[in-house]
């Protein structure tokens, strides 16, 4: 593990004018196996000072305090607990002889973190797991492993769901009371808690809400047709994005076929069994079926989603067979407003969504061969060049879907980002890389070697006021400058929102965050 502090930038876009860049402060980077498929996951705890990391790992990972963890199957899970100077808090192995794979992460209410985890299974063929100073032994093939961990690293509670096939988990969301929303895809039938269900389609999607003690509370699922023959049967696998508003549960879902929630609520029919986004809605309280509905998009599962306010933005990169003979096309739903992106080359996609402080919507994701933002006026906000097989790359869009600032994150082989997470206008950035990682004017990784980063950064032309950075400004400043030499003063509550360098007497230089949200 290696600790940077920004002290110059390398600009890494081709910018428009209007159009600022992501700036990175500090982050660090863990060796291990780590592939192109892998998500790595992070979260900001119940302060920043608390962030929260989830790995998919192979062979090894090495730990900030140099621990070394070696899996014990196929794939393991590190769940790790760091502190604002990425010094280990402390961390748990998830993991048995199969393929264990972490799917999301979340922050409860009470600061608590949670993860949901895909473990215990090698395709249909069940083993055994331990996760939170427990082993479990899988009742098909992958089983929904939930975990749950305090803010020091310790577990507080861990359980295992499924049924005797193949159950997914694929998306997570806390509420304020301190509960958990999971969302999910079973084969055949499944037990989740108390609860049973079954269904004649192949695969079902399902919601469930866990207790802050780590009891099941109730349990929906999709369903599909019955056995008339005239009627086709669905299917539909549980998305990326579950979220909790104050009186109900959204998740997204890929379906096709004929397939619904509740037995009041319209079927959709779909005889050529093409796959397309829909949203499933279901009360809080009770877990009851309230809305079921396809997007405006193009069919296709690959679907990001989060919230906006009283919105819910949904993203996709479509696939070239939507329009054929053109570049896919990164399609965002902002409520009833969709907008359009050209992202890249058909290897591009955005994996990860969230919101920052004053409404603005952050995407991530991976690009080849060039990224290109052309939004309204079809002229490009922001194009990035690639050398490499791909890149990650990470937007902060207005909520008129203007791009406000962007940032590519290259290595010598390969990156991608894979999760954000948001507090104020303050960003937690992850992702694998092979190779060297060249975001920071100090290289991280080494050539031949693959591993995550964790990267906070901050977005500088957002508009939200908060705290000053007083963790290294808050006594006998000599003086702060900006990034490009010019003196800015000594009082850091006279700057406007960035990231500046201080010095101290006799003192070598070093960052100041001002509204990076410290609280």
């Amino acid at each position: 593990m290696r600790r940077f502090f920004l002290t110059t930038l390398i600009i890494p876009l081709c910018l428009a004018a209007s159009v600022a860049q992501v700036q990175v402060v500090d982050g660090c980077w863990l060796e291990g196996g780590i592939d192109a498929t892998t998500r790595v996951l992070t979260s900001f705890g119940p302060t920043q000072d608390v962030r929260y990391i989830g790995i998919t790992f192979r062979d090894s990972l090495v730990l900030p305090s140099g621990v070394t963890l070696r899996s014990r199957g196929m794939a393991d899970v590190a769940i790790i607990v760091l502190d604002r100077r990425w010094s280990l808090v402390g961390y748990d192995h998830v993991g048995g002889p199969g393929h264990d794979s972490i799917v999301a992460l979340t922050t409860l209410g009470n600061g608590d973190g949670a993860a949901t985890i895909a473990a215990c299974g090698a395709v249909l063929t069940p083993t055994t797991c331990r996760a939170g100073g427990i082993t479990f032994s899988g009742r098909g093939g992958y089983d929904v492993v939930t975990t749950c961990w305090q803010p020091d690293g310790r577990p507080r509670w861990s359980r295992l769901d499924g049924g005797p096939e193949a159950d997914l988990p694929s998306a997570v969301a806390a509420d304020l009371d301190g509960g958990l929303h999971i969302a999910g895809t079973y084969v055949g039938s499944t037990r989740i808690g108390t609860f049973t269900r079954s269904d004649a389609a192949a695969t079902s999607a399902f919601i469930a809400r866990i207790t802050p003690q780590g009891t099941v509370a109730w349990l929906t699922s999709t369903v599909s047709s019955d056995d008339d023959p005239d009627v086709p049967r669905g299917y539909a696998a549980g998305g990326s994005f579950c979220v909790v508003n104050d009186n109900s549960v959204t998740a997204t879902v890929g379906a096709a076929g004929t397939v619904g929630i509740g037995g009041t609520l319209t079927r959709d029919v779909n005889t050529n069994y093409e796959t397309y986004p829909y949203v499933m809605t279901v009360d809080r309280a009770t877990g009851m079926a309230t809305g079921w509905r396809r997007l405006d998009l193009c069919r296709g599962d690959s679907v990001a989603a989060t919230s906006l306010g009283s919105f819910l933005v949904t993203t996709i990169v479509e696939p070239r067979f939507c329009q054929p003979g053109t570049e896919p096309a990164l399609r965002i739903l902002l409520g009833d407003t969709r907008l359009s992106y050209v992202p890249g080359g058909l290897q591009s996609n955005v994996v990860a969504t969230a919101t920052t402080g004053d409404g603005s919507l952050v995407l991530g994701g991976r690009f080849e061969r060039s990224m290109l933002f052309d939004s309204m006026s079809r002229r490009p906000d922001i194009v990035a060049s690639s050398t490499t097989l791909q890149d990650g790359w990470v937007a902060v869009l207005l909520p008129d879907g203007r791009l406000r600032s962007a940032l590519a994150m290259k290595a010598t082989t390969w990156a991608q980002v894979t999760s954000v997470s948001t507090r104020s206008n303050a960003m937690l950035v992850a992702g694998v890389a092979q190779d060297v990682l060249n975001v920071m004017p100090t290289p991280i990784g080494r050539m031949g070697a693959t591993g995550c980063f964790v990267m906070a950064a901050t977005d500088p032309a957002a508009s939200v006021p908060t705290d000053v950075g007083v963790d290294h400004a808050s006594d006998h400043l000599e003086g702060i400058w900006t990034l490009d030499g010019r003196f800015a003063g000594t009082n850091p509550g006279d700057l406007p929102p960035g990231i500046y360098a201080g010095r101290r007497m006799n003192g070598a230089p070093f960052p100041i965050l001002v509204g990076m949200g410290q609280r």
